[in-house]
Parts: C-alpha cells; sequence; structure tokens
C-alpha cells in the first residue's frame, strides 16, 4: 500500500542529476526544480521567517561539531 504514492530511487534521483549535469541550466542558480523542471516553492517553502528559523536551528545543531 505504500508504494501506491512512492517513486523509485531512480525517478527520485532524476531531478538532482539533471541539476548537476544538464547544459541546459548549466548558468541556473537559486530556482527549485520539481520533475526536472524549474517550478514555484510552496508559500511555506517562500516563508522568509521559517527559513531564518531553520538557519538558526540548523546552524545550532552543527555548531558543537564545527572545527
Amino acid at each position: 500500500l505504500m508504494k501506491l504514492g512512492m517513486i523509485s530511487t531512480e525517478q527520485g534521483a532524476l531531478t538532482t542529476l539533471h541539476c548537476a549535469t544538464a547544459h541546459a541550466v548549466a548558468d541556473e542558480t537559486g530556482l527549485y526544480y520539481d520533475k526536472c523542471q524549474p517550478r514555484t516553492p510552496s508559500a511555506m517553502g517562500r516563508d522568509t521567517t521559517l527559513a531564518a528559523e531553520l538557519w538558526r536551528r540548523s546552524a545550532a545543531w552543527v555548531e558543537p561539531h564545527a572545527a
């Protein structure tokens, strides 16, 4: 039942591989991609307050391991 909404490992890696290797997107930066196409992130993905909080928490989590 879980497999009905899931994609294969290969399908999951396709967009990352596309962005890393496709000449057509070599000069693009800072875009969000889904299914090898640039997309507008969700409202939460565009929320600068949430982004700042994520950055703050991430920095706090890795700080003990920083050199």
